[in-house]
């Protein structure tokens, strides 16, 4: 089933607050065009640098629509819903037990029972002063600003060391893109929206990287050119201006 919406987070209020209305309309109306059509409209003003975080979203939840139906599907497919007494028959036949069933040894339950309660204990905490993933993701990016808020969203993404790794490399990336280089940062978003939109995923357009190119230096000018002063004798001088002297006289 297709769908006629997309959600619309709280949190892109904090990457729009630097558009002006304008921006801000044609923004939203890229992202109904995106979500119906599929195709990334062109934009040519400030919103094209808040745009790609949103595609990204839009497809995420696109993605997780199709996933949900899907499983719809295929459980509507298998007769829907067990009834109650269905679901009471495996409680009932819980204590049976099979007469040809082998009996589980004594150590072996023991171990089953070890493992459970390793399972169930609380991860050692962290010695003070020892640096976590967070710490190596908040010196990393560039914006210091909501650091509990960032905490809290890095947290609970849950990354392992290989998706700790790819959110580093993208901020390496992303930091030489043309959004985030732009006005000295303007366009950076705060690192709690960044997590929470998931933009480690965002593609940084080719070229992008560097920033702008420096324009070419004009030729130097007739006044910066460089020329060999000669240098005259005095004495070379006066004898020059003597003869020069003599000959006018002569007219």
């Amino acid at each position: 089933m297709e769908r006629k919406y997309f959600c619309a987070y709280h949190s892109y209020l904090e990457a729009m607050e630097q558009l002006t209305d304008v921006e801000c309309g044609r923004l939203f109306r890229a992202c109904l065009l995106y979500s119906r059509t599929g195709e990334a409209p062109k934009l040519t003003g400030n919103e094209r640098f808040v745009f790609p975080g949103m595609k990204s979203q839009i497809d995420r939840d696109r993605n997780k629509y199709k996933d949900k139906c899907e499983k719809n599907r295929r459980n509507g497919s298998l007769g829907g819903k067990a009834t109650a007494s269905e679901r009471q028959q495996p409680a009932a036949n819980a204590g049976e037990r099979p007469p040809n069933a082998p009996r589980t040894p004594p150590k072996e339950k023991e171990k089953e029972k070890d493992k459970e309660r390793e399972k169930e204990k609380p991860s050692p905490p962290t010695p003070q002063g020892e640096p976590t993933r967070f710490d190596a993701f908040w010196t990393a990016y560039p914006k210091k600003v909501g650091k509990d808020a960032a905490r809290k969203a890095y947290l609970s993404r849950k990354p392992t060391q290989e998706l700790h790794q790819r959110m580093l490399a993208a901020i390496a990336a992303q930091k030489q893109g043309d959004q985030w280089t732009r006005e000295g940062g303007r366009f950076i978003p705060n690192p709690a929206t960044w997590l929470n939109q998931g933009r480690w995923e965002d593609e940084v357009p080719k070229g992008s990287a560097g920033g702008a190119s420096k324009p070419a230096r004009a030729s130097k000018t007739v006044a910066e050119q460089q020329y060999t002063q000669r240098e005259y004798d005095p004495t070379e001088y006066e004898q020059m201006v003597a003869k020069a002297m003599e000959e006018a006289s002569k007219l």
